[in-house]
């Protein structure tokens, strides 16, 4: 499956492409044909800006409300009242999945904008936990990435529920943080049109038949232009 990179590089490319074929800065075509060609493939551009777009805000939001919900699953729990410790160690296993799955989504398409790159540090900054963490078995790697040793989970949330629970409590204390900084960036991350394309778009829109610029009214993110180039 392609990355939300490779799909939005193969969208700038196909732009390239296409006006380089069909649009000349120096001389444009004005036969009818020529032009439904142009405002053909600039129509193919948006359908693949908008597909690459909607996709990454897709996951993303799909990504955040998991860890939203597994976060919250393990801190509404009371590790002193537990009876079975396997549902307290899955929701913590759910809990870390969720983490990590978001990391690395920010992690993977971490080219797409500055945003979506800090966003992947933030994510990775879990390495201050990493010793109180390992003392309940949730190992973090130099990347911020958790795995969980569930045997030695379980047995340390029989022998002090009270630690397990504080570790814990710190853990999603900061995903939460996070999370809450993911959200209000959220409609930020992915580049505008107009920031992705700069001024190339500007030119190429005068034959499209309709303004391309309105059609993306997303905040700038910061240009990728030079990225694709």
């Amino acid at each position: 499956m392609p990355t939300i990179t490779s799909m939005l590089k193969g969208t700038y490319l196909m732009y390239k492409y296409n006006r380089s074929n069909n649009v000349s800065t120096t001389k444009t075509s004005t036969t009818m044909s020529g032009l439904l060609g142009i405002r053909s493939n600039l129509n193919d551009l948006v359908k693949n800006y908008n597909l690459t777009k909607d996709t990454f805000n897709s996951e993303l939001d799909e990504k955040l409300e998991a860890l939203q919900k597994s976060t919250a699953n393990v801190k509404q729990n009371d590790f002193k009242l537990c009876d079975d410790n396997s549902e307290v160690v899955d929701k913590v296993k759910k809990f870390v999945d969720d983490y990590n799955e978001v990391k690395d989504f920010f992690t993977d398409n971490a080219n797409v904008s500055k945003r979506v790159k800090n966003m992947s540090l933030t994510f990775s900054d879990m390495t201050y936990n990493a010793k109180s963490a390992a003392s309940i078995g949730i190992k973090i790697d130099s990347a911020g990435k958790m795995t969980v040793d569930e045997e030695v989970l379980s047995k340390k949330i029989a022998e002090n529920p009270t630690r397990a629970e504080a570790v814990m409590t710190t853990l999603t204390s900061k995903a939460e943080r996070h999370l809450s900084y993911a959200k209000s960036a959220a409609s930020r991350m992915f580049p505008s049109m107009n920031v992705m394309l700069g001024s190339s778009l500007k030119s190429a829109s005068t034959y499209s038949g309709s303004s391309l610029l309105r059609m993306s009214n997303y905040a700038n993110v910061g240009s990728l232009l030079n990225y694709f180039i």
